[in-house]
């Protein structure tokens, strides 16, 4: 859980080296999916689901049931993702005369389920 999805990546790719390093496939299948993650977290959900169609191909050649579970759960949240994303409104970029435009890589889901509408 990394505020900044650039370190989040590095930090991914790090772990990933040291599991190709240990030889230790379910853990390299592992980081690939967390990397993954990253992709959904940026809209990229085509090339998520692409990648993840390739990990569990992997995880059920593994004969891994855990990572075919971790894979499969990352394949849900992509869609998941995928629908609530198609159904958002674009955000205002709000301006603070104090610190000027705010920018950051905070990559979040907000889903905020209502019973009523909140007239404005």
């Amino acid at each position: 859980m990394c505020r900044f999805v650039n370190k989040a990546q590095e930090m991914a790719r790090a772990q990933l080296e040291i599991a190709i390093k240990l030889g230790d496939r379910v853990l390299q299948s592992k980081c690939r999916t967390h990397l993954i993650y990253n992709d959904i977290q940026l809209g990229a959900f085509d090339v998520a689901r692409a990648k993840l169609m390739q990990e569990i191909a992997y995880a059920n050649e593994l004969g891994n049931k855990e990572l075919c579970s971790v894979v499969a759960s990352a394949l849900h949240f992509c869609e998941r993702s995928r629908e609530v994303n198609q159904k958002l409104e674009p955000v205002l970029k709000l301006r603070s005369d104090k610190a000027g435009d705010v920018e950051d890589e905070f990559y979040r889901i907000r889903v905020v389920q209502v019973d009523q509408v909140p007239v404005l």
